[in-house]
């Protein structure tokens, strides 16, 4: 063999692989019907119940790191899930979800009745913000680079990360090379799992809004 090649498997086998399972918090008490971006509220009862879901799928898995944004419900999510893994929860700022700012707690009917220019702008250009809010692009940064921190001081293995819709789909559209105009399209259910295998500084998109149901 030659020398070229000896140096080539060595690599190989030194290479850093960490699969990230990304996952977004179970339903919150506004549910889908009203933005919630920094508006802290828990989980409702049927978001605790399907986190408990996500629980029993993970339970077999070893991670070596659980990580979740500063936001009860995914601090909830990540405590439920945590049951079966008895590791010392990381609280990420980072990755908290976007801030609506006026809009917080309103519904889509809501906003587009008190906010109609500002929120069908807003609908189709990433770098308007709500009122007191911020971008998605913004969120983007932030959220993407606390990710790949977490990833970079982390030696292999899985981790579990809970974090939110946008973050996820935001992060997701990255991965891919996507214009982030179009994040929305990349599917984010509640409690869905994501799995991203990195090789080295490579990721390899494995799975995306995995609930474990199939729709018909």
């Amino acid at each position: 063999m030659s020398l070229c090649g000896k140096i080539e498997i060595t690599m190989a086998n030194e290479e850093k692989i960490i699969t990230l399972f990304l996952v977004r918090h179970g339903e919150s008490i506004y549910g889908e019907k009203k933005l919630c971006g920094w508006s802290d509220v828990p989980l409702s009862d049927r978001g605790r119940e399907q986190t408990i879901g996500l629980a029993e799928r993970l339970k077999d898995i070893n991670f070596v790191k659980i990580v979740t944004s500063n936001m009860i419900r995914t601090i909830e999510t990540a405590e439920i899930i945590n049951r079966y893994h008895n590791l010392e929860i990381e609280v990420e700022p980072g990755i908290r979800e976007l801030n609506y700012g006026l809009w917080e707690g309103k519904s889509r009917e809501e906003i587009d009745k008190e906010f109609t220019d500002d929120y069908r702008r807003w609908k189709i250009d990433n770098s308007l913000a709500p009122t007191g809010g911020e971008s998605a692009l913004e969120v983007y940064t932030r959220s993407s680079m606390a990710i790949e921190r977490i990833v970079k001081n982390t030696s292999g293995g899985n981790i579990l990360i809970v974090a939110h819709k946008c973050v996820n789909r935001l992060f997701i559209c990255g991965i891919l090379g996507g214009d982030l105009r179009y994040y929305r399209r990349v599917g984010q259910d509640n409690c869905a799992l994501n799995i991203i295998r990195y090789y080295g500084d490579s990721p390899v998109i494995e799975r995306i809004n995995d609930t474990g149901v199939i729709y018909g």
